[in-house]
């Protein structure tokens, strides 16, 4: 093999290899930015199912309020309208859970741990009052007593969906940081894949240059050298 062969090899190698590496940086950068974008609308959905959550566990926690509520006002006057209230407002409590769960799943496993921790707490005061005393009637009318309304459990109910609201405002939080690393990592690997594209640019026109200066010093010593060995034939003839 020749050394003009050699030279062509080593150019199209060089090309190829540059080329390549182009390529693959302008796929990076096609990719990149797609693939953090496809992350930021997974967080951001997350974020805007947050807030239908959050109304969800105001209206549970007021709910709660309208149980004790219409639980006090039967225990004064004995009126079966409240009973019928209390019941209607359990059933309110138990669509709301219903719909908060899908939700909630949706923002980790940490909201539905709370969430639970809540629904368990409300059927703990249920219990007490509802399955004991209200559906029997079995109260002294008259008297609002601590021992029937069971303040103690209906506040740890209150206080376990605030927990749950709080566990969703700081879900939103970590999302919002989330989103920002994402975007500023997306957009450092962007600027970084723009960067080395044109070092592979430069490096390729770079060694293309150079080679093509070695194969113009190479193709001239070789028309010197076919000329001395011409001049060299004449001498000798």
């Amino acid at each position: 093999m020749d050394n003009g062969e050699q030279l062509e090899k080593r150019k199209a190698f060089w090309w190829r290899g540059g080329l390549g590496l182009i390529l693959l940086t302008l796929a990076a950068l096609v990719m990149v930015p797609g693939l953090a974008q496809r992350r930021v609308n997974v967080l951001r959905a997350e974020i805007e199912a947050a807030q239908p959550a959050r109304t969800l566990v105001l209206q549970l926690q007021f709910n709660l309020v309208r149980e004790m509520a219409s639980l006090s006002e039967l225990l004064l006057n004995g009126d079966v309208a409240y009973r019928e209230r209390y019941r209607r407002a359990r059933q309110t409590e138990a669509r709301i859970f219903a719909e908060l769960r899908p939700k909630v799943h949706a923002l980790g496993p940490g909201l539905v741990t709370a969430l639970e921790e809540a629904s368990r707490r409300t059927d703990l005061w249920h219990s007490h009052v509802a399955d004991t005393l209200i559906q029997s009637g079995a109260f002294a009318i008259g008297a609002v007593s601590d021992e029937v309304r069971h303040p103690e459990l209906f506040e740890a109910a209150l206080d376990a969906t605030a927990a749950v609201d709080s566990a969703i405002v700081q879900a939103v939080g970590r999302n919002q940081r989330q989103i920002q690393r994402v975007e500023f990592t997306g957009m450092a690997i962007t600027v970084g894949l723009g960067f080395l594209a044109l070092l592979a640019a430069l490096a390729a026109a770079f060694l293309h240059r150079r080679v093509s200066l070695f194969a113009e010093e190479s193709d001239r010593q070789r028309r010197e050298a076919e000329r001395a060995l011409a001049e060299t034939a004449r001498a000798t003839e």
